[in-house]
């Protein structure tokens, strides 16, 4: 082989090694210039969320000594709420209805007969939770304006009126929200809350609502 030849074969070699290696660079540089850019792949977008803002919902409970004369007698506290569906604000408020007073209403005079009532098990599907609560419904039928809570774990009523007590404080807390002019309320077995007379009044095709057979009675519809 010639001078020459070995020549030429170095030179082409050199040039096969260098092309790969100019190649890389290219593709780094333009890796580079996309980044530099905010240039994306494809990937999700980095837009940061926007949290919603706190909303305030009403909560009722008895209170001391009024509630005692008059069970349809119930006050309402504030909390908030960052929720922005009425399912879920209502599911929320619900939520902190049962949760009760906090100290300092207690100490003026609030208090909540749902306390160290409910039972352990629930006995509705999915995770554990307290109640469902269907919108524009009574019990299973379709009524627009109506919500019904069923509750998922069984509830004890604490005396005679207590009863009465709870399904006010359920009523007032639903029917702050537009939308909600009746409330049915449901035990866990799928009864009338509170229906002494075991008749299901709550379901039936009359008004919708319990109504309370006590003194001081009043409709939930």
């Amino acid at each position: 082989m010639t001078a020459l030849t070995t020549a030429h074969h170095m030179v082409k070699g050199s040039m096969r090694r260098r092309v790969p290696a100019l190649a890389l660079m290219l593709l780094s540089t333009i890796g580079l210039i996309v980044s530099a850019c905010g240039g994306s792949t494809g990937g999700a977008s980095s837009t940061p969320t926007a949290t919603p803002k706190p909303s305030v919902v009403q909560v009722y409970f008895a209170r001391h000594p009024e509630t005692e004369n008059n069970p349809a007698a119930v006050f309402p506290v504030t909390r908030s709420t960052t929720e922005v569906s009425t399912q879920a604000r209502v599911t929320d408020a619900l939520q902190e209805m049962l949760k009760g007073p906090s100290q300092s209403e207690r100490s003026n005079g609030y208090y909540s007969p749902f306390d160290g009532q409910l039972g352990l098990q629930s006995v509705c599907s999915g995770e554990f939770h307290d109640f469902d609560l269907t919108l524009d419904h009574k019990g299973a039928t379709p009524e627009q304006g109506t919500a019904t809570l069923k509750f998922c774990r069984r509830v004890d009523i604490p005396g005679d009126m207590a009863g009465f007590v709870m399904s006010h404080m359920i009523a007032n807390t639903l029917k702050q929200f537009p939308g909600i002019q009746k409330v049915v309320i449901l035990n866990y077995m799928g009864a009338c809350f509170n229906d002494m007379q075991g008749a299901n009044a709550c379901l039936s095709f009359a008004p919708s609502g319990y109504t309370a057979r006590a003194p001081y009675a009043e409709s939930l519809a």
